[in-house]
């Protein structure tokens, strides 16, 4: 398997990369809920039969690609934010060399029918992506993070030429009037690259053929108590 490489830099001589704020991969950001959850339910009595038919998410091959599939940006700095009751937007940052903008109501929450959502700013984010030729990234909000403050919405970005990241701050925190502050280092989403193919759609009649394919992958997920997908399937 070819292994392509997306390169950040710092957009200006003020920023550098620290352990703290540079981009990191997925994988160092598993949410601690689903790394201490158990494969299984207990069942003392019987623990190979719960082991057969009472697993949990812990064993799901989606939540293990999720979680280990492309990067996350992280807080710069510690960031406040406050949107007080006229709808006035207040933020500050430790330094002056770490800039937030915002966006109107009127740009996007005056007629988005989400009444969770309080506003929108924007971080200048210190770093630029750069992607090969033909890639781009998706953005994605940090899924199954459960954050009740904020999220960073979905959106695709064209780092093969357009490099810069500003990722939008949804803002869904009930304290957002006396102010929120999302520390340095926090998980803010999700940067997947992707490479931009055209696509359409066909519809394909029943077919022996077919149902086979469907029926091989079955055989080999069923041979196993559990790690059959990763061990005979995706190997």
């Amino acid at each position: 398997m070819t292994t392509n490489k997306i390169k950040f830099a710092p957009m200006n001589k003020d920023h550098i990369f620290t352990d703290a704020t540079k981009p990191r991969k997925a994988k160092d950001f598993i949410p601690t809920w689903f790394r201490t959850m158990p494969h299984y339910l207990e069942d003392d009595s019987n623990p190979a039969y719960a082991k057969s038919r009472f697993s949990t998410v812990r064993r799901c091959p989606s939540f293990h690609e999720v979680f280990n599939t492309g990067f996350v940006l992280v807080a710069p700095c510690d960031i406040f934010l406050k949107i007080e009751k006229d709808g006035k937007f207040f933020w500050e940052t430790p330094d002056a060399i770490y800039k937030i903008d915002t966006h109107a109501d009127y740009q996007f929450k005056s007629h988005y029918p989400n009444k969770n959502i309080k506003g929108v700013f924007k971080l200048v984010y210190p770093y630029m992506a750069i992607t090969p030729k033909g890639y781009g990234c998706i953005q994605l909000p940090m899924l199954y993070h459960n954050n009740p403050d904020f999220y960073v919405p979905y959106g695709y970005l064209e780092t093969d030429f357009y490099h810069e990241l500003n990722p939008q701050i949804i803002v869904t925190s009930d304290d957002i009037e006396k102010g929120i502050i999302i520390k340095q280092g926090t998980p803010l989403n999700y940067l997947i690259p992707y490479k931009k193919d055209e696509w359409d759609i066909e519809y394909l009649d029943y077919s022996e053929t077919l149902e086979n394919k469907f029926k091989n992958v079955q055989f080999n997920l069923l041979g196993k108590f559990s790690g059959g997908f990763f061990k005979n399937i995706k190997r």
